[in-house]
């Protein structure tokens, strides 16, 4: 029967919808049919192994390797060079004709110049000799050492161990372990506040005098082109620069005076926590980069950890010769406990460490208790705008935040564990702006009129608290644990 009316709908019938799906997953069926009869399987792709480390002589052939690199890093400035040489060439004065013959053949960069001016050509010629002048002075390649191959024969060669805290809670990052293990073997120790720029002034100068009660101790902050970027936005507009260091001419005197004491050239061991920023400390008083640190790219996937000692040469102003050895971080040792105390242990570590994504922990509570445990209350309210919370129950800091950033399950629960790990995230890439006082009345008297030059530069606890806000924590505790990498390390020389 023919239909009488108009059609008012657009909607298909039942019969239609299941035919369409029917046809979807027929195709999607045989798609996945021919995909297991594709030659180019993603897991059938050989990948290249690299250089096991069982191949002898492996280190020569990573020098190699570095060696060729570097070569072609130098063609490739050179090529330059002699292209923008030849334009300015070109875009010379033509009336000029004339050159003085004394000045041709003394260096390739002249000859390329004689040759342009007197070629009316635009074509790039062919550059035969190296061309001395336009040669960048690059640091040679690092090289491992194999005297040097795990922790224990660093500290063990070492002179002088120059232990890296963190400014912002330095009893967190000391070890009893180590620092008896260096006064046992009769090592000189240094401590190196880094990271001063994230730490109030007041905070610094009381920490300055209560550590060098017990050892030497210097202010430092690495140089603008090491820096974590505060803003995205800012990234790359402006060139930073890598000479730009707070601390380093000072510390580096100190440790020419040990030199010159009789050791010479003085070997000082960089030791420290894992990413407690001692690549980026030897980085910062050579001048340039050499050794491996954080990239701005890496800081929302990954970190860069040392994980063989490095030695470094440099010369001082002076004339003195330094090597300093960057050595990975040390770990310690876990004491028998309960799943729940260790598994809680291990969540403090990686916060310590800034190891991995530790916002991605399985329980990320655990972590997140530790920090509002620390946290003064009227300081955490504040930078995340809370209501109040019971200073004893920092679960109830972790619902009120989820509460605030409107964080809920299904039905209205409150996530509790995302809250968790938007506080660890926020600790991982600086957005957690926290800082410690020493323990006991604070004294700021004593200090030098360096230490106050370096200090003129840091921002007091009125300036950071009104941008970009500031928590204190109660202080920390000089960890007693033993170190593992003495028999972790020699056993993997031993295979």
């Amino acid at each position: 029967m023919p239909r009488i009316r108009k059609k008012t709908s657009n909607r298909a019938s039942t019969n239609d919808r299941a035919k369409l799906r029917h046809k979807i997953a027929e195709g999607r069926k045989k798609n996945r049919k021919l995909a297991k009869k594709n030659p180019q399987w993603k897991s059938r792709v050989p990948k290249d192994p690299g250089i096991p480390n069982s191949m002898p002589f492996k280190d020569q052939v990573l020098a190699e390797v570095a060696a060729e690199r570097r070569r072609a890093e130098e063609e490739k400035q050179l090529r330059k060079a002699a292209k923008k040489t030849v334009q300015q060439a070109t875009k010379g004065d033509d009336s000029e004709s004339e050159i003085d013959d004394s000045k041709i053949g003394m260096d390739g960069v002249t000859s390329l110049v004689v040759q342009a001016k007197t070629v009316p050509t635009t074509k790039t010629p062919k550059v035969s000799q190296p061309i001395e002048a336009a040669v960048v002075d690059e640091p040679e390649p690092l090289l491992f050492d194999p005297s040097i191959p795990d922790l224990k024969h660093a500290l063990d060669k070492a002179d002088v161990w120059l232990y890296v805290l963190d400014a912002r809670d330095p009893l967190t990052h000391r070890s009893s372990f180590i620092e008896n293990l260096g006064r046992e073997q009769g090592k000189k120790l240094v401590f190196l506040l880094n990271k001063i720029d994230l730490s109030p002034q007041e905070s610094l100068r009381a920490w300055l005098v209560q550590l060098r009660a017990l050892h030497p101790t210097f202010p430092f902050r690495v140089s603008s082109a090491l820096l974590r970027p505060v803003d995205d936005d800012a990234k790359g507009k402006t060139k930073v620069s890598e000479t730009d260091g707070l601390g380093a001419e000072a510390l580096v005197q100190h440790l020419e005076q040990l030199s010159s004491s009789g050791v010479s050239p003085v070997t000082i061991a960089v030791i420290g926590m894992p990413n407690s920023g001692k690549s980026a400390v030897i980085n910062t008083i050579c001048g340039f980069s050499r050794l491996a640190t954080y990239k701005p790219d890496l800081l929302k996937s990954s970190t860069v950890t040392t994980t063989l000692p490095q030695p470094v040469d440099f010369d001082t102003p002076s004339g003195s010769k330094l090597r300093f050895i960057d050595t990975p971080g040390f770990d310690l040792v876990l004491p028998r406990m309960g799943d729940i105390e260790k598994y809680t242990m291990q969540a403090i570590d990686s916060l310590v460490r800034s190891r991995g994504r530790i916002e991605k922990m399985k329980l990320p509570e655990l972590a997140a208790k530790w920090i509002v445990s620390r946290a003064k209350q009227e300081d955490l309210m504040l930078h995340y705008s809370t209501p109040a919370y019971l200073a004893s129950d920092p679960l109830s800091f972790l619902s009120g935040h989820a509460r605030t950033t409107g964080r809920l399950k299904k039905g209205g629960v409150l996530d509790i564990t995302d809250s968790a790990r938007s506080i660890l995230r926020d600790w991982r890439v600086g957005k957690f702006p926290y800082y410690t006082s020493p323990p006991g009345p604070a004294n700021v008297e004593g200090l030098s009129a360096e230490d106050e030059k370096v200090l003129g530069n840091v921002r007091s606890r009125k300036e950071m608290r009104a941008h970009p806000g500031l928590i204190r924590l109660s202080s920390g505790t000089v960890d007693s644990r033993s170190v593992t990498w003495m028999r972790r390390c020699q056993h993997q020389h031993e295979m």
